[in-house]
């Protein structure tokens, strides 16, 4: 289920620190980890609202794990190129 989705529809919640989605997010990916899946954690996640989840998340986890940071330049980036290749799906960001 995707975050956005869970958070806003189910839930009915904002993405605020201390949210029920937040910890749910970190319970579902600690989940999947424990049945021996791959996962992958991607998104525009604030730092303040899940940095405590993804840190747990690794610590607990006993096989490899990689962390990655885009700067909020490279995000607006990557969303412009898709609009391009899902207008349809696209992302329309006002400055």
């Amino acid at each position: 289920m995707v975050q956005d989705n869970l958070c806003r529809i189910v839930l009915r919640e904002r993405d605020w620190f201390g949210a029920v989605n937040v910890a749910l997010f970190g319970l579902r990916a600690c989940c999947v980890l424990d049945a021996r899946y791959h996962v992958v954690v991607e998104g525009i996640l604030c730092a303040v609202h899940y940095g405590a989840v993804l840190a747990q998340l690794r610590a607990d986890h006993c096989g490899p794990a990689h962390g990655d940071y885009s700067p909020f330049t490279e995000t607006l980036a990557r969303h412009a190129r898709r609009r391009t290749l899902w207008p349809s799906k696209s992302i329309l960001i006002k400055a």
